[in-house]
């Protein structure tokens, strides 16, 4: 029963895996030790062995990524024909980052047994699965490698109809190549500030024939010089697509920009909150949303629009408080008229 509610659940989370990265695992089991069997056979306990399976990870671009894995070992032999195979262990796993390519990494599952030829065995049976380790991320993130120990119980029945205990240890190293793309990040809303500058009247030239109409010419957009323009409640929870308050708020915005020529220039920040590495992800890729709707709406005028991430870099005031580090949280507009 325990069984068919683990592969259930597995099977659910897969189903949620949206924006899922799908990682190939090749491992070296470097150590083994397996509990003696009915008649007191154990197997060489530094015989080596490999691995194979696959991972589905979500939240990959947060600190904290989890998902499902599959898993495939290789059979351990020992004295009088002793040979123990456990083909499939399938687990929950969860990495967490601590610097900006090291990580801990967890799996918890269930571990399918089989036995071969032992002497006295009739019959064995998988049982609770669990690892510890950690690993490094190298080569722009797409390959890793995990030192791990990995842990198994299993439970045999022997010839004699009675019921035998089994542990099964492992140190090994995994080798993982990552497939697919990252899921959205995550930016907490910023406040915003905007003027508007009213028309000014161009004076009248002197009358030839007639009395002209008056010229209306458009005063050059100013922004905050030291600060730019904060935008605010750009952006939901796990998402990067602005929301529509923001785009009401860039809508406005782009209004006022309208007929002139120059640079906007949109700057993401964070706070100190999760690693450099993640935070300089985060303020790019909400740099960027902003940038793809100003451009869009100020599609065919003389406007140069640029977006840059700064992360942590640029913090307005020291990250020692919520309320300072919702300040530092922010997206900024810059604007450069044309000479």
């Amino acid at each position: 029963m325990r069984k068919k509610l683990l592969i259930g659940a597995f099977i659910a989370v897969a189903a949620m895996a949206s924006a899922a990265e799908l990682e190939l695992k090749l491992g070296a089991d470097l150590y083994r030790d397996l509990t003696k069997d009915a008649t007191g056979h154990n197997p060489v306990r530094t015989y080596p062995g490999g691995s194979a399976g696959l991972e589905l990870l979500v939240n990959e671009d947060s600190p904290f990524r989890f998902g499902i894995g599959a898993e495939a070992k290789s059979s351990v032999k020992g004295s009088n024909n002793y040979d123990a195979h456990y083909a499939f262990p399938l687990y929950a796993v969860g990495k967490y980052d601590v610097a900006d390519t090291w990580y801990l990494v967890g799996r918890a599952g269930y571990a399918f047994a089989s036995e071969g030829s032992g002497d006295g065995i009739d019959d064995a049976h998988g049982g609770v699965y669990g690892a510890l380790g950690v690993g490094k991320e190298f080569m722009d993130e797409r390959f890793n490698i995990e030192l791990m120990y990995e842990a198994m119980d299993y439970d045999y029945d022997t010839d004699f109809d009675t019921n035998e205990d089994g542990y099964y240890g492992v140190v090994a190293l995994k080798f993982g190549v990552k497939f697919g793309g990252p899921s959205p990040a995550v930016v907490a809303p910023v406040p915003m500030m905007v003027e508007k500058p009213a028309p000014v009247m161009k004076p009248e030239p002197a009358p030839v024939v007639e009395k002209p109409v008056p010229v209306m010419e458009p005063e050059p957009v100013t922004m905050i010089p030291e600060e730019g323009l904060k935008l605010r409640e750009l952006f939901s929870v796990n998402s990067y697509e602005v929301s529509g308050a923001g785009l009401a708020e860039i809508d406005e915005i782009s209004q006022v920009l309208e007929g002139y020529k120059g640079t906007l220039t949109i700057e993401g920040n964070t706070d100190s909150t999760g690693t450099a590495k993640y935070n300089m992800m985060l303020s790019e890729k909400r740099a960027e949303a902003v940038a793809n709707v100003f451009k869009a709406r100020l599609e065919g005028e003389e406007i140069e629009i640029v977006s840059k991430g700064f992360g942590e870099e640029n913090p307005l005031v020291p990250n020692t408080t919520p309320e300072a580090k919702a300040q530092n949280r922010r997206v900024e507009v810059f604007w450069a008229p044309a000479e």
